[in-house]
């Protein structure tokens, strides 16, 4: 039991990627208030604002878990669409996360798109674009 114990304090200590992060605890508060709404329609009305307030504050790990109660809705794409782009200044790697949540395959592709830095094209090496010399 003791050495199971001190295995797992050392795989959270070394950040192993078995336990996920879990979500501030403002969100977490935020997400836990919302059962007292008794409107099932208000409560995801809310709860999409919660998850764009955690998505501007860089928490993936609250965006990920409130869009969970989103699926099977119609607002599921858009807010996951929203929240990715709201993550991109913070982190490019958790924006991928969540737009890879997207269901819709033509508006995850076009999130990613949208968040991915844009890659320059090198300059030509054509010489009809090189100015003669005199």
């Amino acid at each position: 039991m003791r050495a199971v114990l001190l295995a797992l304090i050392a795989a959270s200590i070394s950040g192993c990627a078995f336990f996920a992060p879990l979500p501030k605890k403002i969100w977490l508060d935020q997400y836990n208030g919302l059962a007292q709404l008794p409107d099932p329609g208000t409560r995801l009305n809310v709860l999409a604002q919660v998850t764009e307030s955690a998505a501007y504050d860089g928490d993936a790990a609250a965006v990920k878990r409130f869009l969970k109660d989103f699926r099977g809705d119609p607002r599921h794409d858009d807010l996951a669409a929203k929240c990715a782009q709201r993550l991109v200044g913070k982190s490019l790697p958790d924006a991928e996360a969540v737009a890879d949540l997207i269901d819709d395959p033509a508006r995850r592709a076009e999130t990613l798109v949208k968040i991915r830095p844009k890659v320059e094209e090198p300059m030509s090496d054509d010489a009809s674009l090189v100015s003669p010399k005199r």
